[in-house]
């Protein structure tokens, strides 16, 4: 099943589009565990939950599922509001968010996974192929155009 996102108000920020026809897939619980081997190899850990990578149509589309382990007072609207905000938005810097998967306490999030690795490894782990600082100051700029793009069109929602 298909949900299309809320549309948001054009915003010429630099980089930032807006997805026209990019609905978000609602999935089942049963296809993201199935998809992430029971949750069995997470790529990352946050504040509000761990991620897991996994696959979609017979591994032929690697995906990162992050399951959202604290749900703040007011979660059910603001989980609905960030997969809004998220779905909406897209921007050479920040990962595309596929679908999501919402009942009970379980919220799932499903983005595209990068194989390269996340923009954290990529400014701060000191990996040979670290870009020079005025490349890192570029990228994390871009990042926080497109979100503070994203939450003023979130708040306007």
């Amino acid at each position: 099943r298909n949900v299309a996102p809320a549309n948001a108000s054009a915003d010429d920020g630099e980089g930032l589009e807006e997805e026209e026809a990019a609905p978000l897939r609602l999935y089942t619980y049963q296809e993201l565990e199935h998809a992430t081997y029971c949750f069995r190899d997470p790529v990352g850990r946050g504040v509000f939950g761990t991620v897991f990578k996994g696959a979609l149509r017979n591994g032929e589309q690697a995906i990162a599922v992050k399951r959202l382990e604290k749900l703040v007072e007011d979660g059910e609207r603001e989980f609905q509001r960030e997969v809004r905000a998220i779905g909406r938005t897209s921007h050479r810097n920040l990962v595309r968010l596929l679908g999501f998967y919402h009942e009970g306490a379980h919220r799932l999030l499903v983005y595209e996974f990068m194989s390269n690795g996340s923009v954290t490894d990529l400014l701060f782990r000191g990996a040979a192929s670290t870009p020079p600082w005025s490349d890192r100051l570029g990228i994390v700029l871009d990042v926080a155009r497109a979100c503070t793009i994203s939450m003023t069109n979130s708040a306007a929602a």
